[in-house]
C-alpha cells in the first residue's frame, strides 16, 4: 500500500506539473506552483511532510463526521443552514470556509458577500489557519460573483505549506473547474481525496469532470463507484452511474446500482422510482409498477409517481385504473394544469371526450398560458363538432392574453372548421401581426384561399411563409401547386425542384414524414404532365413506381405512368396499356381517377369512349369524389372538348357555357372555361366571339397561354401574321414546353416567308414532342422546301413509323 501511495503522489505531481505548464500559470509563492520547488520559507507539497505543531492542517476536511456526511451526500442547503448558526464573526474557522463553499454551490452570492463582510474587522493579525480560511471565503465570494481573476489572485496568496490541506486543494480544483480546465481541476481533486480519503464528494467531482468534460465514461464509472463506497447515500453519484450504464444498454449493472441504493436507503421513494424507470426502459412494466407502489407507500404526495403509474397502466390496457392514478397526480401536482392535460389524453383514449373537454377547460382556467391545453381543446372540439362552444372558450382566452399569437391561430382553426372563413383569415392575420416570425398563420391563410380557388392570393401567402421559413418543403410544394394552377409552370417547376433538393438534404431517403420524397416526385411528375412534357413526366412516374413498388399505391402509380406514356407515344400499345392500368385500379381509385382517365382519352382522340364516361358522371349528379350536387366545371369542359372533337359544335358550345355557369356558382376560376368556349367559337368561324372569350380568359389569368394561342390562330385567319407571331411568342414565354405554340409560330413564320425561322421552330417542336405526328408533318413540309434529301428521307421514315404505331 505504501509503494502504491508513493506512486500516486509522484503521478499527482507529474499531472499538476504538466497541466500548469499547459495553462501557463505563473505564480511565485503560489499554490498553483505546487509542482515546482517551493520558494524560500515554503514547503514542497508531499503527504509525508511533518506539519509544524499547532497547525490545523491534518488529514481530513476539518468538519465533524455528521457534517462530512452532509458534504458527501451533496446536501449543501442543509449544511449551510447548520453551519450558519455556528460560525463566529470573530474567527474565520474551517466551518466558516465550508459555509462559504455551500453558499457558492447554492449560488447564494448575497449571503456569501455578507459572510465576507463579517470578517473584515478580524482580517489583520489573524493566525495562519484563520488567514487561510478567510482567504478561501473571499475566493469563494469572487467565484460566486464570476470574478475568476480575483479569485485566482486571492488563492495564490495561500502559502505552499497549506497545500497539505484537502479543502485548500479542493478550492483550487473549484477555481480550475470554473476556468474550464477540467484536467487541472481533476489533479487538485485527486490530491484532496488523497489527503482526505473519506471525501466522497471529491470522487464525485472527479467523475463528473471525466464524464461531462473529458468524455471518459469508464474512468467516471470508477470514481462514481468509489464515491458510493464511501457514501452509499450519494444520490447524485447513483443517478449518474446508472445513466452511464444505461447509455451502453447495460441494464443489469444499472439495476444492481439501483437496488444497492434501495438497500442503503429503503425509506427514499426516489430510489424505487429510479429502479422503476430502468424497468420501464426494458418494458418490464409490471415490475416497474411494483416499485412505484413501494414509492407511493413512502411518499404519497408525489405526483410524479402517480403519473408514471398512470403511464404504465395505460400501456398495459387498464385505462380506468390509469385515469384514477392520473387524477391522484392532479390532486398532488404543483402544476395541476399540465397534469390535467395528461388526464384529458387518457380520457380521450378511453372514449370520454366530454370529460376530456372538461379537464382541458379546467387546465386553461388554472393556467391560461397552457398552450398545449388550448391546442388539444381546439383539436378535440373540432373533432366533436362543438364549434360555437370552442370559439367562445378561445375568445375568453384571447381576452385574457390579447398578445398571444398561438391563441389567435387556434381561434382561426376553430373559425375555419365552422366555415367562417373570413373571420378565420382575420384571426390568422392578427396572429401573424403578433408574431411576424411565425410562418404558420400564412400557410393557414393560404390553405383557406386555395379552398376558395384564389390561387394568386394563396401563392402570396406561401411566399410570405417561405420568407420566414425558407426550409419548409411543404410550403414550397404548396406554392408550386398554386403556380401550376395559375399556369406559371416555370415558377411551379422551380418550387418542386427546390423542394426535392431540400428534402434530400434534410431528410433520410426513407423518411415517412409528409411530404415524402415520393410525394414530391409525384407532384413534379404531375406538373410536367400538365405542362405537356409527357416524356419527362413518364420518366418521373417510372421512378415513383420503382420507389413505391411495395406499397398500396402500386396500381395508382402504374396508371399515372401509363397516362404519361400514352400521351408521349400516341401509339396503340400505349392506349391499350392505359386501359389496362385503369381497369387494375380499385373501385375507389377509379372513382377518383375517372376524370383524369377521360382527360387522357380526349388528348389521344378517343372521343366516343370519353363521352360515354362523361355522360355517366353527369347522369349520376357529379363525380363521386366531389361533394357538389353537380359535376365540377372540368367535367363540362371535357364534355365540350369531346363534342368538339366529334365536330358537334352546338353541343360543345352548350357544355362550355355550362362550365362558365358552374364557375360562377362554385367560385372557380373562369379562365379555362372561357378558353374552351373560344375554341368552340373559333371552330364555328366566329372569330369575334372567339377573340372576346380568349381575352376574357387572359383578363382573369394573364398567364393563360392557351388563350394566346387562340388569339394567334385568330390572327392567322385574318392574315395578321405579326400579331400571330407575337401571340405565339407570348405563349412560349409563359410555357416554353407547349408544342402548340411552336406549331402556331411556325405557320406564321412561313406566312412571313421566314422559312429558316420556321425550320428552327419545327425542329424545336419535334424535340419537345417526338411522338406528335402533326409536328413531324409540319417539319417535313418545310424540309421539302429547304432541306436536303437525307433530311427529308429521315423525316419521312419517322412519320411512317409513327403512323404504323397509331
Amino acid at each position: 500500500m505504501g509503494n502504491k501511495n508513493i506512486s500516486n503522489r509522484n503521478n499527482f505531481r507529474l499531472i499538476v506539473s504538466l497541466s500548469l505548464t499547459i495553462f501557463s500559470l505563473s505564480c511565485p509563492l503560489s499554490a498553483l506552483c505546487v509542482s515546482q520547488s517551493a520558494p524560500s520559507g515554503a514547503t514542497e507539497i508531499t503527504s509525508s511532510i511533518e506539519l509544524p505543531k499547532g497547525e490545523i492542517y491534518t488529514r481530513g476536511l476539518g468538519l465533524s463526521p455528521l457534517d462530512v456526511h452532509l458534504v458527501n451526500q451533496g446536501r449543501f442547503a442543509e449544511l449551510a443552514n447548520k453551519l450558519s448558526s455556528k460560525v463566529s464573526s470573530e474567527k474565520a474557522d474551517r466551518q466558516a470556509a465550508w459555509l462559504a463553499f455551500a453558499y457558492l454551490y447554492l449560488q447564494k452570492c448575497d449571503d456569501l458577500n455578507k459572510l465576507v463582510d463579517s470578517y473584515k474587522t478580524s482580517a489583520s493579525g489573524a493566525a495562519s489557519n484563520t488567514a487561510v480560511n478567510l482567504t478561501l471565503i473571499q475566493a469563494f465570494s469572487y467565484l460566486c460573483n464570476q470574478k475568476l481573476d480575483l479569485a485566482q489572485s486571492k488563492l495564490q496568496t495561500i502559502p505552499a505549506s497549506a497545500m497539505n490541506d484537502a479543502f485548500v486543494n479542493y478550492a483550487f480544483a473549484t477555481l480550475s473547474g470554473k476556468q474550464g480546465k477540467p484536467q487541472v481541476s481533476i489533479a487538485y481533486t485527486k490530491r484532496a481525496v488523497e489527503l482526505a480519503p473519506d471525501f466522497a464528494w471529491g470522487y464525485r467531482t472527479i467523475a463528473f469532470l471525466q464524464e461531462r468534460w473529458l468524455n471518459q465514461a469508464n474512468e467516471a464509472k470508477q470514481n462514481y463507484s468509489k464515491a458510493l463506497e464511501i457514501e452509499p447515500k450519494l444520490t447524485e453519484a447513483t443517478t449518474a452511474l446508472i445513466a452511464l450504464y444505461l447509455a451502453n444498454s447495460d441494464y443489469d449493472q444499472a439495476i444492481d446500482i439501483a437496488k444497492q441504493a434501495i438497500a442503503h436507503n429503503p425509506r427514499n421513494a426516489a430510489n424505487y422510482r429510479q429502479l422503476a424507470n430502468i424497468y420501464i426502459q426494458q418494458w418490464r412494466l409490471k415490475e416497474a409498477a411494483r416499485e412505484l407502489r413501494k414509492a407511493v407507500a413512502i411518499d404519497s404526495e408525489n405526483s410524479q409517481i402517480y403519473r408514471q403509474l398512470a403511464f404504465i397502466l395505460h400501456k398495459t390496457g387498464d385505462l380506468q385504473a390509469a385515469i384514477a392514478e392520473q387524477k391522484k397526480a392532479v390532486n398532488c401536482s404543483t402544476d395541476k394544469s399540465a397534469d390535467l392535460v395528461e388526464l384529458a389524453a387518457l380520457q380521450i383514449a378511453d372514449g370520454n371526450q366530454s370529460e376530456a373537454v372538461a379537464s382541458l377547460k379546467k387546465a386553461i382556467d388554472l393556467n391560461p398560458e397552457n398552450m398545449t391545453a388550448v391546442s388539444q381543446l381546439t383539436a378535440l372540439s373540432i373533432q366533436m363538432g362543438k364549434f360555437d362552444d370552442l370559439i367562445s372558450e378561445l375568445n375568453k382566452s384571447a381576452a385574457k392574453l390579447p398578445k398571444n399569437a398561438l391563441i389567435k391561430i387556434r381561434l382561426g382553426d376553430a373559425l375555419a372548421a365552422a366555415k367562417q372563413t373570413d373571420k378565420a383569415i382575420e384571426a390568422y392575420k392578427q396572429a401573424a401581426n403578433l408574431n411576424p416570425n411565425n410562418a404558420e398563420p400564412h400557410t393557414k391563410i393560404a390553405a383557406l384561399l386555395v379552398a376558395r380557388k384564389d390561387y394568386e392570393g394563396a401563392a402570396k401567402e406561401y411566399k410570405r411563409a417561405l420568407n420566414i421559413n425558407s426550409n419548409s418543403v411543404a410550403s414550397l410544394i404548396a406554392l408550386g401547386g398554386c403556380e401550376a394552377q395559375l399556369d406559371d409552370y416555370l415558377q411551379a417547376e422551380a418550387a418542386f425542384v427546390t423542394a426535392l433538393a431540400l428534402h434530400q438534404l434534410t431528410q433520410p431517403v426513407d423518411s415517412t414524414v409528409s411530404p415524402t420524397r415520393v410525394e414530391i416526385i409525384k407532384g413534379l411528375a404531375t406538373l410536367l404532365f400538365k405542362e405537356g412534357r409527357y416524356a419527362d413526366s413518364a420518366n418521373q412516374f417510372i421512378a415513383v413506381s420503382e420507389i413505391d413498388k411495395n406499397t398500396a399505391n402500386v396500381n395508382l402509380n402504374k396508371f399515372m405512368t401509363a397516362q404519361a406514356i400514352a400521351l408521349r407515344d400516341l401509339s396503340k400499345d400505349g392506349s391499350k396499356n392505359l386501359d389496362a392500368a385503369y381497369c387494375a385500379l380499385s373501385a375507389e381509385e377509379k372513382s377518383v381517377q375517372k376524370i383524369n382517365y377521360i382527360d387522357t382519352l380526349l388528348r389521344i382522340g378517343r372521343y366516343d369512349e370519353a363521352l360515354v364516361l362523361l355522360n355517366e358522371i353527369v347522369a349520376n349528379g357529379g363525380a363521386k369524389n366531389n361533394v357538389s350536387t353537380q359535376p365540377e366545371p372540368f367535367v363540362y369542359l371535357c364534355l365540350s372538348r369531346a363534342y368538339l372533337g366529334k365536330g358537334d359544335t352546338a353541343k360543345a358550345e352548350e357544355a362550355a357555357n355550362q362550365a362558365i355557369i358552374i364557375c360562377d356558382k362554385t367560385n372557380s376560376p373562369h379562365s379555362d372555361a372561357y378558353c374552351q368556349l373560344a375554341d368552340v367559337l373559333f371552330a364555328k368561324n366566329d372569330l369575334a366571339g372567339a377573340e372576346k372569350n380568349a381575352n376574357n380568359a387572359i383578363g382573369i389569368n394573364a398567364k393563360a397561354f392557351r388563350a394566346y394561342i387562340l388569339l394567334g390562330n385568330i390572327a392567322l385567319k385574318r392574315k395578321e401574321n405579326k400579331l400571330a407571331i407575337e401571340a405565339a411568342n407570348k405563349a412560349i414565354e409563359i410555357n416554353p414546353y407547349y408544342v402548340e405554340a411552336y406549331l402556331l409560330l411556325g405557320k406564321a413564320q412561313i406566312n412571313q416567308n421566314d422559312l429558316k425561322g420556321a425550320l428552327t421552330t419545327y425542329n424545336k417542336a419535334a424535340d419537345l414532342y417526338p411522338g406528335l405526328l402533326s409536328t413531324h408533318e409540319s417539319l417535313l413540309a418545310i424540309l421539302t422546301k429547304i432541306g436536303t434529301k437525307e433530311e427529308v428521307k429521315r423525316e419521312q421514315a419517322i412519320i411512317a413509323g409513327l403512323k404504323s404505331r397509331q
